[in-house]
C-alpha cells in the first residue's frame, strides 16, 4: 500500500497481452470498440448482455430460457433466465469433457498441512456420477426439486470428505469462525 492508503499497481499487461485475453476476443466478437462501450451498453441493455455472456461462456440448458430477466416484482427481485432450467454438473463438468478438455485439471485442492489433490474432468465426473454413471432419477422424484438435488450434493460432498479423512463439523466451525470475523457486516441476517 502507498502512503495514500491506495494500493500500488504492481503489474499492467501490455497493449499485445491485453489483446489475446478471453474479455478482448469477447469484446471484438461484439463489434464493440472499448471496454468502456460495454460496460456502458451492459448498463443500458442489460438483457442482451447477459443473454451474450451466457452464450459467449457456452453455458448448457437442458430446457432454453425464455427470457433473460423478468423485473416485474421490481428490479430489486429479479428472475433470472426464466424457463430455463440448467444443470450446474453438467455446466461444471460434462461440457469440458464433451470439449476434449476431459483430461485436464478441473478441481486442485491444497490443505493447509501441504497435501494437494488434482481431479481432472474425467474423474471429477466419476465422483459427481457416483462412480457407477450418471444417476437416474426414480420415478417418485419431482423435476427440479431443489431440496433433493442440494442433499445429492451434500451426499457427495460427504463421501468424498470421509475418504479424504475431513472433520466436515471442524471445517464448518472453522469457516463460521471465518464468517463472523471477516463477513460479519457483508450479510443481512433474516428475522
Amino acid at each position: 500500500m502507498t502512503e495514500t492508503g491506495r494500493e500500488e499497481i504492481v503489474w499492467r499487461p501490455t497493449r499485445e497481452y491485453a489483446e489475446r485475453t478471453r474479455l478482448a476476443r469477447f469484446i471484438r466478437s461484439l463489434g464493440v470498440g472499448s471496454l468502456e462501450e460495454l460496460q456502458r451498453r451492459s448498463i443500458a441493455e442489460p438483457d442482451w448482455y447477459w443473454d451474450t455472456v451466457v452464450r459467449d461462456l457456452g453455458l448448457r440448458f437442458s430446457r432454453p430460457y425464455t427470457r433473460v430477466r423478468d423485473v416485474s416484482r421490481g428490479v430489486q427481485w429479479p428472475r433470472w433466465f426464466e424457463g430455463g432450467l440448467m444443470n450446474f454438473a453438467d455446466n461444471c463438468v460434462d461440457r469440458h469433457i464433451d470439449s476434449g478438455r476431459g483430461d485436464q485439471a478441473a478441481l486442485i485442492w491444497e490443505g493447509d498441512d501441504g497435501r494437494t489433490r488434482t481431479l481432472s474432468y474425467h474423474e471429477l465426473a466419476r465422483e459427481v456420477n457416483h462412480r457407477f454413471g450418471q444417476k437416474t432419477r426414480k420415478t417418485d422424484e419431482v423435476e427440479g426439486d431443489l431440496a433433493m438435488e442440494m442433499a445429492d450434493i451434500l451426499f457427495v460432498l460427504i463421501c468424498m470428505a470421509n475418504r479424504e479423512g475431513i472433520n466436515l463439523q471442524t471445517a464448518f466451525d472453522r469457516m463460521m469462525e471465518k464468517v463472523e470475523r471477516r463477513d460479519a457486516e457483508r450479510w443481512t441476517r433474516k428475522p
